[in-house]
């Protein structure tokens, strides 16, 4: 291929890992050519780029290369990644709020921080320093590094159950890519007896989301399907009086709206930028109206973490205690984990 559209990046260090990628390459992509070398790239031939370095030196020799068009970056350590160099490469191509063009997929070891594993000690479950060890504090230490803070220590150094841990593990993870992208999509899988693993999906662009969730369940047993038709019938009988009803079957603007957003940002925070919302009511000041209205009934309410939340621009979430109890619309269960038998 002269002039590909696809350009795969690879960093590796391992030199046996190194070998099972080019031959992988090799058998899924016969006529790919790899270069070897980066610093020797020809705008025709680096279909795909190896890169033998560590992640910091890789994350800038990806940065020299300045890749442009849609790209997927897809972090695949050994346990996690840090929140520095992740930040590096999403302010080195985001550089307007919630650009749409670059997802992120990390590869998360949720368990090993609570179970532990060979050569890796597990997080303490209490926040007395005393009674730490020198792993358990070098645990910590890596876990601050990979969220990028220490906010979460009261949270998840409790003596609670293990799975409930994980939970709010992944939850504080999550809300710190939040800070990045308008929706974040973690898809556990369990490959083993007590071992959770997470598959995270980043994105701005909710087509984007809707299709790796899509994949997602048709491998596993996650449909989430409500029929609009009834909770539109509670809608219209609840604020008849304060919505334009249309004389046809069309469904009214502060309906349709309330609707795209429950079905596309369930995993997710959005914003007044957000295409799908705004394809619906291009008047400025008549979205904005309805955004408003939508926010007073309860529906959706202002997402603030922490006292990050300084940017000019409000971003909101779905408010699932209003839309049950109005709607009777129940907030959909968390996803069940990709199993061994999934792929039977």
């Amino acid at each position: 291929m002269k002039n590909p559209n696809l350009t795969i990046i690879l960093v590796e260090k391992d030199e046996k890992c190194i070998e099972h990628l080019k031959n992988t390459i090799k058998r899924r992509f016969p006529t790919a050519k790899i270069n070897d070398d980066p610093s020797c790239i020809e705008d025709d031939i680096h279909q795909c780029v190896l890169i033998r370095r560590n992640v910091n030196e890789a994350i800038d020799t990806i940065n020299s290369m300045d890749i442009k068009g849609l790209t997927i970056y897809f972090f695949d350590p050994l346990l996690s990644i840090d929140m520095a160099p992740l930040r590096s490469v999403y302010e080195r191509r985001i550089k307007t709020p919630f650009f749409t063009g670059v997802e992120f997929i990390i590869f998360f070891f949720t368990s090993d921080w609570i179970y532990g594993r060979e050569n890796f000690q597990r997080l303490p479950n209490n926040l007395n320093l005393d009674t730490w060890n020198s792993e358990e504090q070098q645990t910590v230490n890596s876990l601050i590094n990979v969220l990028g803070d220490n906010l979460w220590l009261k949270s998840i150094l409790t003596n609670e159950d293990p799975a409930f841990r994980m939970r709010k593990l992944i939850n504080e993870y999550r809300e710190r890519l939040l800070k990045m992208f308008r929706i974040v999509v973690p898809m556990p899988f369990v490959p083993k007896n007590k071992q959770t693993y997470h598959l995270i999906f980043c994105t701005n662009y909710f087509a984007g989301a809707n299709i790796i969730t899509r994949f997602y369940k048709n491998a596993t047993n996650n449909e989430w399907s409500p029929d609009h038709k009834i909770y539109y019938k509670k809608f219209r009988k609840l604020h008849e009086s304060e919505v334009n009803l249309p004389d046809s079957n069309k469904r009214p603007l502060e309906w349709r709206i309330l609707w795209k957003i429950i079905r596309n940002y369930r995993f997710g925070k959005f914003d007044d930028y957000c295409r799908d919302l705004r394809k619906l009511e291009r008047n400025s000041a008549k979205f904005f109206r309805i955004l408003k209205w939508i926010l007073k009934k309860g529906y959706i309410k202002r997402y603030i973490f922490f006292e990050e939340e300084t940017r000019s621009k409000p971003r909101y979430e779905l408010n699932w205690l209003i839309i049950t109890k109005d709607l009777g619309l129940e907030e959909p269960p968390s996803l069940n984990p990709l199993k061994e038998e999934n792929f039977q």
